[in-house]
Parts: C-alpha cells; structure tokens; sequence
C-alpha cells in the first residue's frame, strides 16, 4: 500500500521576499494611483506591465479600487501594506463581461475566469502582506460572479498572510494548473461567499498556518480536463496546521469535479470547525483515481455545525458533469490512510438546509462490487456519535446514489459509527467508536456489506446512556477477521429490504 508517511517538501521557484524587497518597488500611490474609491484600474494595469516594477506595492492605509487586473509578467511580487485594501468595481467589471453574470459554463472557461485579480504569469508570482483584497467590498455578498484571485499556469506561486473576503461567487481564491504553490498564513474569508480556495489541477502545494473558510466547500481539491489540462493530474499536497470551516457544505472536498488522477495527499494538524455536510468528502465522480491519501492528527470540532466527520464515495456521474457529452469511466480511492483523528463534537447540526440531516455516519462507499473503495485504513481513531438511531433503522438499506456526491443522499445509515458498501481491505484498528455518554441509539456501531478483507481490531465501541443494539458488527456478505479475538459482538445484517442497484434513466459505465 503506498500511503505518504511524513510531510512533503514543497521547493518553491519564487524569489525570497529579502531579494523582493532589494528589487525596484513601485508605490502606486506614487505612480498615479489616486486610491479613496476612483477607478484605478488603467494606472493599476500600467503598473502591473511595466517591467521596471518587480514589486507593485499598496501601501498602508490606503484604498484602491480596479475592475479586473492581470499579471502577465513574470517574477512579480504584489505587497499590499497593513489596512491597504484593493477592492473590485463589480459594475465595471460586467459591463465587460456580461457572461460572469450567471455561473452557466464558468467552472470549465478556465482560462478566461471572472475575476478581480487575473494571475497569468509563467513562473512566480507572490502574494504577500498583512492587507485585504476585497472584490465586491468588505464582507460584500454581492456580486454573484467576482472571484478575488484566479492564478492560471503559474509555476512557483506564493500567498502569504493576506485577507481575502469573499464574494458569493461560486468560487473565490483558484488556481488552475499551477505548481510550486505556498500558501502560509492566508486568511480567505469566505462564510459570506462560496468556495473559500480552490485547487484545481494543481501540483507540488503546500497549505500551512492558514484559516480557509467558504460558505460552500472550503479548501476544494478539483480535476477538470478540458482545454488542455487532461494531461495534468494533481498531486504532491500537503496541508498542516491550519483552521478549515465551511458554513453550509464541507470543510476539505476532494471533487465533486473529478476527472483527472489525483494522488499523493497528506492533511495533517488540522482543526476543523464548521462543515454541514462533511468535515472532509473525498469523492470520485468523474472518472480519476484518487491514491495515496494520508489525514493524521485532525480535530473536528463543531457540535452543532458538523454533519459528519468523513465521507468517502466513488460515483459515476454519467449524466455528462461537464456539459459537453464527455462521460466518464467509473474511478478509483485507494490507499487512504486515517491515522490519530478526533471527532467528539459533531452530529448536533442546528438548523440545516432543507433537504439535510443533522447528523450522518461516517460512510465509505464504493460504486458495485466491481468498482469497490480501497484499501482504505483507520487507526487511533476517537469517534464519539451523537445517536438517535432505532432498532429499525439499523434494517434500513441505503439507496444507491452513484450520480450523486452529497452524503444526504444515502439517508439514514444503519450503524451510528461506520457504514461500509463496496469496500476491499478496509482495517479499523486501536479506535474507539462510542456513543456520547448521554446519547441512546439501537443500531450496530459498524455495519458492513460485500466487503472483502475486513479487519477489525482492538476497538472500543458502545457506549451511551441507553440500551444497545444486539450486536456492534452487522455484517453482510463479508470476508476477513473482524472477531478482535471475540470482543467484538457480531451479527448477520438482514436489512428489511434489499434496494436495487439502479439508477433510473442511467446506467452505471463499465470499464476495461
């Protein structure tokens, strides 16, 4: 099993901020920028092409205000000052580009995005500072189609310590098909946005002492493989000690936009505090292979705004995701490692969206029993369920969803701790898996169906202030050893009724 075991160094081509500084800095105040709200977006773009300016600098304090800007130029570092503010002009802006004004198609017009600060450049680009970037006004929720930043094709890109606030557009912080990427000490403030940063094709990352929040996904991890970027898979990211919240869906998403191999990932130290649907989704809609993903040492920690700690599906989005009759093979997660995770405050969702849960259990899934998740391994995992299930939930068969990623979609689970469908070599080991101490609940803590190489071993699990199911294991159609030397009480899961694997008008491709 290739599973990442330590951090990835990330060797960045951008030049160090000590030579940056030593470059010709151009203050824009002093380069005829008139800040206080005036459209500067003509001086602004002089300045940003002007081959004299390594540094392009905003100095403290001040206000400026461009309707879209492009760095074009390489080895370009963008400074903006303590309380310097680069706010967008929305209204300029469609005036230009009447097609950001929906979000129909944009996802896949990649390479003419909507956004207030176009990065272009072929190698480094910097980012730095202690200032804000603003694109429809601090805190603005309006307009619907501005993104703040969008890097495309950029070897070597550094954002560092800068505010970014979000619009509520689908998307604010992007890069597409970027490498050499360091992220340090970003604040994207996105609960009044969308997606807070996104990752899309991206390689050689590392994201590390950042706060990330969306009111969509927070920190997203996207392949797409139109105009050009089938050829680009992810891989080789880390993410470390940072804060992810998502205020409606999930804090880490892999997907749903998945059409391209990802692989080589490793999210550790990291806290999570919000996420109404998962704290981190790993999902394969589209067609990639998702490998070698490793989560160590992830606190989850939000009683009343946290769905579920962990949902893990491959789907086969054969309804065409892209819009242009491009169907997609099923995919592939494998080799994912859970190692040293906590989640004791979840599952108590206050007030979700029509349609959601408060609550869902931890879900792997694969697509049949041809297209099956893993290896997938847990170890030293401290699980504590907010309960509620009945006896008879724990016969109810999950539907099969496979054209969609959202964990609502399965319904209710029949076990409060892990459900497993369509799963090879799954090990949960050294874990506790209890309900809290005040909860009750009369489904099994795992159940698992057609899942071959099953191991389970020294678990702590029950729990609760209420009366127990019969048994902690139900298992259907298994293979493996999951007796832990007879401690843990299994059954035969006879689900009241079997539900067919269809999927109405679609059927589920089938690979070579």
């Amino acid at each position: 099993m290739l599973i990442p075991t330590m951090s990835i160094s990330v060797l960045l081509v951008v030049p160090s901020i000590a030579s940056a500084a030593a470059a010709t800095s151009c203050d824009v105040s002093r380069h005829g920028a008139q800040g206080g709200g005036a459209d500067d977006t003509a001086v602004l773009q002089g300045i940003l092409d002007d081959p004299a300016c390594a540094e392009v600098l905003f100095p403290a304090g001040r206000k400026f205000a461009a309707s879209v800007l492009f760095v074009r130029r390489s080895d370009v570092v963008l400074t903006l000052e303590a309380n310097a503010t680069l706010s967008g002009l929305p209204a300029a802006f469609v005036r230009d580009r009447p097609d950001c004004a929906t979000e129909a198609g944009l996802e896949f017009n990649w390479t003419s995005w909507c956004a207030l600060l176009r990065v272009e450049s072929a190698a480094n680009f910097t980012l730095r500072g202690t200032g804000t970037i603003a694109p429809g006004g601090i805190g603005g929720a309006s307009p619907d189609f501005y993104s703040a930043v969008h890097v495309s094709s950029t070897v070597g890109v550094s954002l560092s310590e800068v505010t970014i606030h979000c619009t509520a557009w689908w998307w604010c912080t992007v890069l597409h098909n970027a490498s050499f990427v360091a992220v340090s000490r970003l604040f994207v403030d996105g609960f009044d946005g969308r997606d807070g940063l996104d990752m899309v094709n991206c390689r050689h990352v590392l994201v590390e002492d950042s706060r990330i929040e969306g009111s969509d996904d927070a920190l997203c991890f996207k392949t797409i493989s139109n105009d050009g970027l089938a050829a680009h898979p992810s891989f080789n990211v880390t993410v470390r000690r940072s804060m992810i919240a998502s205020h409606w869906c999930n804090a880490i998403q892999f997907g749903s936009a998945t059409e391209v191999d990802m692989h080589g990932f490793t999210i550790e130290d990291v806290r999570i505090t919000s996420a109404r649907k998962a704290a981190i989704g790993i999902v394969s809609m589209d067609g990639a292979n998702i490998s070698a993903v490793l989560l160590r040492n992830v606190t989850i920690d939000g009683r009343a705004s946290i769905a579920t700690p962990l949902f893990v599906k491959i789907g086969n989005r054969a309804d065409c995701e892209d819009g242009k009759g491009t169907c997609w093979r099923p995919g592939s997660i494998r080799d994912v490692r859970v190692t040293r995770m906590t989640a004791v405050e979840w599952g108590h969702v206050s007030h979700p969206a029509p349609g959601h849960g408060a609550s869902y259990t931890i879900t792997v899934e694969g697509l049949n029993a041809s297209y099956p998740a893993g290896p997938l391994t847990i170890d030293s995992l401290t699980l504590a369920t907010p309960g509620g299930g009945t006896a008879a939930d724990a016969a109810v068969e999950p539907p099969f969803s496979p054209l969609q990623y959202q964990p609502r979609f399965d319904g209710t689970r029949p076990s409060f701790g892990l459900f497993a469908r369509f799963v090879r070599n799954l090990s949960v080991a050294a874990s506790s898996i209890r309900l809290d101490a005040d909860e009750a609940d009369g489904r099994p803590a795992i159940v698992a169906d057609r899942v071959s190489g099953l191991r389970l071993k020294a678990l702590d699990v029950g729990g609760g202030g209420g009366a127990e199911a019969p048994c902690q294991l139900a298992a259907r159609n298994c293979s493996g050893d999951w007796s832990d030397g007879g401690k843990l009480p299994s059954c035969e899961w006879r689900p009241a009724a079997s539900v067919a694997e269809t999927w109405g008008s679609h059927e589920v491709l089938s690979g070579d």
